[in-house]
């Protein structure tokens, strides 16, 4: 305090004075401090007053957290934004100073983040890509639900489950001492179908049908079935017969979907043995005879590995060997069978019919098949005990398409070298016997291809 003493002096003849003091007291130190220079978004501090008797707040923006405490030595405050707090203090003596602080809001954290899709199968990647403001010196405190993720911080992170269910993902970000709300979103995991299947019998020879059966788990409504046999072909449905006609062996691969889009396979290989099936077939020359010389050689001409044969002359005689020779008892026709039977217990069945006339006799066949097979590919007459022989043939329009006088000759079904129609033909024959009988026939021809 500084004191002055003022003094006054009058002098009108008469000399009087007088004197007065002065006082004049400090300004009073006030004093405006803050518990903590800086918070984050929602925190609170103390404001501190010193210095005077009574005191008066006051901001330079608005802080709804100040009204009521304007007068407090130490009010509590949330700023919502960086503020200057003003203190005016006043002492005893009615004198009046103030004093400012300034407090820092820090940069308010968010922790929001998107998902690639809302559903997943369980065991498949889910992309959680953050979206927030925090920067790479941020901690990411991130919560899968039990996913599992090989990324760490910020992110992007690919999560996959290894259970089904609805999953939350929580996420708080602290940076600057200063923490997030907590963000959470949820993904629905479903579960993943394990694709099994069994089959009944699935060996023989072809063609072969084979029973498929879904044995599958975790499968529920909805549930479909795709069926691949390779190439014998596909099917869709949870049971089904598939018919293999081509010798091999086949993998099958069963394909399970469920309503939520998760595929699992299950691939069996070789699951199906078809084996193959032999081709019967013979020869025999002559295909017809007399009973002058009744003997007829039989080769087999059947295709297939270890195979066995069982043959049938069509007298009751029987063979078991590829080819023979045999000599009929009897005139007439014989229906020769030749069974055979590969390693694997398949069999093919081959019919020929051959012809023995009896003396002095003359067979005409009905059809012939000229597609160059070796089989019954020409038309040939036979007989025995001719001494003269001829043969006309010809079209449905009656155009001569062969002739021959020799009984050797065979009509190959061709006309100036093309081969002619199938269908029906018309034969004219004469014959005279070693006897000098004569003998004329007509009748038709099925030209087959």
């Amino acid at each position: 305090m500084v004191t002055t003493t003022y003094t006054l002096t009058v002098d009108d003849g008469c000399e009087a004075s007088d004197a007065v003091t002065v006082n004049v007291n400090q300004l009073p130190a006030v004093s405006a401090t803050a518990s903590v220079g800086s918070i984050c978004p929602d925190d609170q501090l103390t404001l501190n007053a010193g210095g005077a008797v009574n005191y008066t707040w006051s901001s330079d923006i608005s802080d709804p957290s100040l009204t009521g405490q304007e007068n407090s030595i130490n009010p509590l405050v949330a700023p919502l934004a960086n503020t200057t707090y003003t203190l005016t203090g006043t002492d005893a003596n009615g004198c009046v100073n103030s004093d400012n602080v300034s407090v820092t809001v820090k940069e308010r954290m968010f922790a929001d983040f998107t998902l690639s899709q809302n559903a997943v199968c369980e065991g498949d990647p889910l992309i959680v890509t953050y979206s927030g403001n925090g920067n790479n010196s941020a901690i990411y405190n991130w919560n899968f639900d039990g996913g599992v993720s090989a990324t760490t911080g910020q992110g992007p992170h690919t999560v996959s489950w290894t259970g089904n269910g609805t999953k939350t993902i929580t996420l708080e970000v602290t940076q600057l001492a200063c923490i997030s709300a907590p963000f959470t979103q949820t993904v629905e995991v479903n579960a993943m179908p394990i694709a099994d299947f069994t089959t009944g019998i699935a060996e023989g020879c072809v063609p072969i049908t084979v029973s498929f059966t879904d044995n599958s788990l975790n499968t529920a409504a909805g549930v479909t079935y795709s069926w691949d046999f390779g190439t014998a072909g596909s099917q869709q449905g949870q049971m089904v017969n598939q018919e293999f006609t081509v010798a091999g062996k086949y993998n099958v691969q069963l394909t399970v979907t469920n309503p939520g889009g998760c595929i699992n396979q299950k691939t069996k290989n070789a699951v199906v043995d078809a084996w193959p099936l032999p081709l019967a077939g013979f020869n025999a020359n002559p295909e017809s005879s007399s009973m002058k010389n009744p003997v007829i050689a039989f080769t087999s001409t059947s295709i297939g590995d270890n195979l066995t044969y069982e043959w049938n002359a069509g007298d009751g005689t029987t063979y078991n060997i590829p080819e023979f020779t045999h000599t009929y008892a009897d005139s007439g026709y014989y229906r020769v069978e030749l069974l055979v039977t590969n390693a694997y217990g398949c069999t093919d069945r081959f019919e020929n019919q051959v012809f023995i006339s009896p003396k002095y006799a003359i067979h005409i066949p009905g059809a012939f098949t000229p597609n160059g097979d070796g089989l019954n590919d020409v038309f040939q007459v036979h007989g025995n005990g001719v001494k003269e022989y001829s043969i006309w043939i010809y079209d449905r329009w009656g155009a001569l398409v062969f002739f021959s006088n020799n009984i050797d000759q065979s009509w190959d079904g061709k006309i100036g070298g093309v081969p002619a129609n199938r269908g029906i033909y018309v034969y004219h024959t004469y014959f005279k016997d070693e006897n000098d009988e004569v003998s004329e026939k007509t009748g038709s021809i099925n030209l087959l291809n």
